[in-house]
């Protein structure tokens, strides 16, 4: 099988409502017998992790986590999911940054993250909601581009030096399930509802850094 990833969000109303997560950094922590700490960091950019599982289920529910799980072969196949913590982006924080790679430019979209004491980090969006994307040129909203499935822009237009590029929009996360078993377990039966009841077992869910 070649497919390692369908441009194709989980549902968010059967399977990714009641779930938790958010970011993960990786940073190694080593101290001294004197009890004073050097801490080392890993990644300089966190991947996310999510847990949609470990929750009960009506019959319909898992029915739509069995059916996306079973097409996404576990591990096997990425797929978009939207953390509803984290999914808008302003033209403020919306940066557009220029790659050139054997001569070739393109163009990524980054979504700018900025603490009070100014601190910025940079996070490359590689899974922009295409009906909500705003590209700007000089704060003034513009059509002149294609924006492709990744993330990058293709431009109708030569950007000069004076020109700021930003964006705004929603963004989608690329993820794959982290486990390769779909594990839940029978409770009982509602009569009102004509429905089973079943408690889903760990689902973890991580975000693919590429595709």
């Amino acid at each position: 099988m070649t497919i390692s990833f369908v441009d194709e969000r989980i549902n968010d109303n059967e399977i990714v409502r009641g779930s938790a997560g958010g970011p993960v950094f990786n940073t190694q922590v080593l101290r001294s017998r004197s009890g004073v700490e050097q801490r080392n960091v890993i990644w300089t950019y966190p991947l996310s992790k999510w847990e949609v599982g470990q929750r009960d289920l009506t019959q319909t529910q898992l029915d739509a986590i069995n059916t996306f799980f079973r097409a996404r072969l576990g591990k096997a196949v990425g797929f978009r999911f939207k953390d509803w913590g984290d999914y808008t982006c302003n033209s403020s924080q919306g940066i557009v940054q220029g790659v050139t790679v054997g001569g070739v430019t393109s163009y990524q979209l980054f979504k700018r993250y900025t603490s009070t004491t100014g601190v910025v980090q940079y996070r490359q969006i590689l899974k922009p909601v295409s009906s909500t994307f705003v590209l700007y040129r000089n704060s003034t909203a513009i059509n002149q581009f294609s924006l492709n499935s990744d993330g990058t822009l293709s431009l109708g237009f030569t950007p000069v030096a004076t020109d700021t590029l930003t964006w705004s929009g929603q963004f989608d996360v690329p993820v794959r399930f982290d486990t390769d078993e779909l594990r839940y377990q029978f409770k009982g039966y509602n009569p009102t509802t004509s429905q089973g009841i079943f408690s889903l077992y760990s689902l973890p869910v991580i975000e693919l850094r590429n595709l």
